[in-house]
């Protein structure tokens, strides 16, 4: 069969949504609409949602159109066309590289290969697309061993880590947009090596129960147990593209450190913490899903497993997990549920008593000398982007730092007590690592420190995953009670970090209240940075409503975009109230290299009001020395454009302000 080069034909979907495509699109005419810019106005505004962090950005994705690369759907939906022969294969293949930092370049070099035929900037731009010409495939087999292929070939040509999730021949593509992509005409299909014919499987046993639901209801790589079970199917050590994405999918599914454990007993290491050193190398698009894939194409019955797990979670104790609560199961070290017993001890202890009230609630942070923080309280702190927050968060930190003596040294306004010296602890989601460093040097250059106390500990939690982010608060949270006797805050510099879709209601509330159990148990404040969704005071999603719904304070920033100046005030606060033109208010400073404080919003305003006035009254006397008040009247209202009583009133401020005097003589001077 010739293979039909750029008029490969692929079929068009609307969105990822869609179940069946409108039409069909050859591979050179897909080119050149995305060199063109046919659909420029969808992607540059997905580019652009991108940029201003907007929640809406992934359904906007999602609203691209796509095509099928490797072929057309010739009947039904796109799922499993390949897999029950509904798919016609034209011999092309996506390349998908994402994660990096320069795509223009690698783009670029893709557009020399001999078998690339075209490549482009990804929707995002932070990837490149590229398509290359393969034999067409008889199957999915086939396609499969060319993907293999192509990632072979890419790892040793380029250096280059191919997503494994576009191995599906009927994997989705959106439609791009990059004026500087060029065709290459003289593309040639890439030589695929005869395929290893496999060593036979045991047959697996079959389960006699209903097949679940289509969805699953569930996931077969959700526990250890599940990962486990996936990894002995798959042979250990296997080629190295393989390993690092089972690899990547078992570390997705249990973070780092777990992941670790339990790929040493699949494969154990070749050289002391190799697992360790390749963490920073994983795969970001892989996730757990695809180690059910790899553990299938080697034998894994799926179907037997996710009855089995069926059953379990239908059976006798059909109770769900919450996405943050641990049930007891041997070896996991979770506790077990209280006996009613118990339990009515603990409601006992969390009784009102008329004759025992508690303890006032410690004040630990302050702002303008008004209490915004207690223990076992959470507070928010919620800002657009680029508004200073980090900036905040570092004044916070070196409040903390220099103690009661805060007012010494420009904090922007907090003061904040750890008499006991208890441990205060920050984590960034956010920033680099070296971003990370300068936010806490500048906190502690603010008090004229280079070191912090032993009991202040920074963490950079950027490249880990949720999972990995929470774990590392619990853990280091526990560590500083063992080692300083207790914890007086954590500040979350990303509280969204925490969760994968702080849209997701469910996941929302579970984190909100695990943060604040952990506040209240560890008698700690827990300060929690939050987005504001661009154009708008909202927080994000469903996360910023339940976390300014349960903590003590809502503290807000907002910079004026003239001038630079960002306030600080609450609106919204249990035990104070700090309306915005009684906030406090900072900048940045060239000269000393970090923000400093400004005054308040309403001496800030009021300053500026009177310097208004004084350009009135002096564009009013011009080079008079003195005029009589009939004359000053008459040369306020030419120079400021206003009526006889406003021009009179504005005598008496211009008094009040201290602007003008009126002498023995009666005439009116400029001061």
């Amino acid at each position: 069969m010739a293979h039909p080069g750029g008029q490969g034909k692929m079929s068009i979907f609307r969105g990822v949504k869609a179940f069946k495509p409108h039409g069909e699109i050859t591979l050179v005419n897909f080119a050149r609409d995305a060199r063109d810019g046919a659909h420029r106005k969808a992607v540059e505004s997905y580019r652009t949602a991108l940029m201003l962090e907007d929640p809406d950005a992934a359904e906007m994705k999602k609203r691209l159109e796509a095509v099928t690369v490797s072929g057309t759907v010739t009947s039904g939906v796109r799922k499993e066309a390949a897999e029950e022969g509904r798919f016609n294969h034209t011999g092309i293949l996506q390349v998908d590289i994402d994660g990096v930092k320069n795509p223009g370049q690698i783009r670029d070099m893709l557009q020399s290969d001999p078998h690339i035929a075209f490549a482009s900037v990804s929707p995002s731009e932070d990837g490149v697309k590229a398509f290359m010409f393969i034999p067409v495939c008889k199957s999915r087999d086939e396609h499969l061993a060319a993907f293999a292929a192509m990632q072979d070939y890419m790892k040793k040509t380029y250096d280059i880590t191919i997503d494994a999730s576009t191995s599906d021949p009927a994997r989705l593509c959106f439609v791009l947009y990059d004026p500087e992509a060029k065709w290459n005409a003289n593309a040639v299909p890439l030589v695929i090596p005869e395929p290893q014919e496999a060593p036979p499987q045991a047959a697996k046993p079959q389960v006699d129960t209903p097949p679940p639901r289509e969805d699953g209801g569930f996931s077969l790589a959700e526990t250890p147990e599940d990962i486990r079970a996936l990894l002995a199917a798959i042979p250990p050590r296997p080629p190295y593209m393989e390993w690092l994405t089972v690899c990547s999918a078992v570390w997705d599914a249990l973070g780092e450190i777990g992941g670790n454990l339990l790929l040493q007993e699949w494969s154990p290491e070749e050289s002391a913490g190799e697992y360790a050193n390749k963490f920073k190398d994983r795969l970001k698009n892989v996730h757990a899903g695809t180690l059910v894939s790899l553990a299938k194409a080697n034998g894994f019955d799926t179907r037997h497993a996710a009855a089995a797990k069926h059953a379990e979670r239908d059976g006798p104790s059909p109770r769900v997990k919450g996405p943050w609560e641990r049930q007891a199961a041997p070896g996991d070290g979770g506790k077990a549920p209280p006996s009613p017993d118990e339990f009515r001890d603990m409601l006992a202890a969390r009784a009102f008593d008329s004759g025992n009230p508690p303890s006032k609630p410690v004040p630990v942070i302050k702002l303008g000398g008004k209490c915004i923080a207690t223990v076992g309280n959470l507070m928010a702190l919620q800002a657009g982007i680029k508004s200073g927050k980090t900036a905040t968060v570092g004044a916070v930190i070196a409040a903390f730092v220099i103690g009661d003596g805060s007012g010494e040294h420009d904090t922007l306004g907090f003061t904040a007590a750890n008499p006991e010296g208890h441990a205060v602890l920050h984590f960034d989601t956010e920033q680099s690592r070296y971003d990370h460093d300068g936010v806490i040097r500048r906190a502690l250059a603010r008090v004229g420190m280079t070191e912090p106390p032993e009991w202040f500990q920074s963490f950079c939690l950027t490249d880990l995953s949720q999972k990995d982010r929470m774990r590392a608060i619990e853990m280091t949270i526990e560590d500083a009670v063992a080692s300083f006797g207790g914890v007086r805050a954590v500040l979350l510099d990303g509280v969204a970090d925490f969760m994968r879709d702080p849209n997701d209601a469910e996941e929302a509330f579970a984190l909100v209240d695990k943060l604040h159990a952990l506040a209240i148990t560890h008698k700690c404040t827990i300060p929690c940075v939050i987005h504001e969704n661009p154009g708008s005071d909202k927080t994000r999603g469903h996360l910023g409503s339940q976390l300014a719904r349960k903590a003590e304070t809502n503290l807000r920033l907002h910079k004026d975009p003239a001038t630079g100046i960002t306030t600080i005030w609450a609106d919204y606060a249990r035990h104070c109230h700090i309306p915005k033109d009684a906030g406090t208010c900072f900048a940045w400073c060239d000269t000393v290299g970090r923000h400093v404080s400004k005054g308040t919003a309403g001496a800030i305003k009021a300053s500026i009001k009177t310097e208004k006035f004084r350009e009135e009254a002096e564009k009013a006397f011009g080079d008079e020395d003195a005029l009589g008040y009939s004359a000053l009247i008459a040369a306020i209202m030419a120079a400021v454009e206003i009526t006889v009583k406003t021009a009179e009133k504005r005598v008496v401020t211009y008094q009040a302000e201290g602007i003008v005097r009126k002498d023995a003589s009666g005439s009116y001077r400029l001061k």
